[in-house]
């Protein structure tokens, strides 16, 4: 249905990201890195994936997705792209890390709860190593901290994966009712007299596979 929070427009993101600097030997250590600042919407219903990539396509760093742990929803065999952390609008919590959906779940309680929905999450990318390029140092902390046990295999979003995602958040872009007296947010203008059909979660998943 439609959004609770700021007019219906959503949870307010202000999204800070900072890229990875590449190394410069000539830098000075004061010197505060490039920050990408943006403005972004989310409804407080859209799951964990959908809102990291909507972000992600808002700052145009889509490319980070295959190797976010957090998209993923698991550790993977290289290092992490991303980090995570949030400040809620007038909270006493501060860079608080977001690293799974009951984080995630948490965070969209707290923001719901505020005096104005809206916070702050930083993005800081961080250097992909996978295990073939692994020094012999961290290959050794790597099996020091390493369960005994055998490590689960985890899922890699594939390329496909990742481009239905990018799909949906496009569809949603694309068919979001601006109509006040429709009760749902998303709808497709079906036939001669456009009547809205709501599109669910299930409908664009169908179309984004379709689409990929």
């Amino acid at each position: 249905g439609r959004s609770l929070c700021n007019d219906e427009k959503g949870m307010k993101f202000t999204v800070l990201l900072t890229p990875l600097q590449p190394f410069d030997p000539k830098r000075r250590r004061n010197v505060k890195p490039t920050t990408i600042t943006k403005i972004v919407y989310v409804h407080e219903d859209m799951s964990m994936k959908d809102m990291i990539i909507k972000v992600l396509d808002t700052i145009k760093q889509c490319n980070l997705l295959q190797t976010s742990w957090l998209y993923a929803g698991s550790r993977l065999e290289g290092s992490n792209s991303l980090t995570f952390t949030y400040n809620v609008y007038h909270s006493q919590n501060k860079d608080v890390s977001l690293d799974n959906e009951d984080d995630y779940l948490e965070l969209c309680t707290q923001v719901q709860s505020a005096r104005k929905a809206e916070f702050t999450l930083k993005l800081a990318e961080q250097k992909v190593v996978t295990g073939d390029n692994l020094t012999e140092d961290e290959q050794d902390d790597d099996e020091e901290n390493e369960n005994p046990r055998k490590k689960r295999k985890q899922h890699v979003p594939s390329t496909e994966e990742i481009a239905q995602d990018q799909h949906i958040v496009s569809l949603q872009n694309k068919y979001r009712c601006e109509d006040q007296s429709c009760p749902y947010d998303l709808c497709y203008p079906s036939g001669p007299t456009a009547k809205h059909v709501h599109l669910t979660h299930k409908h664009l998943r169908t179309w984004a596979a379709a689409m990929a």
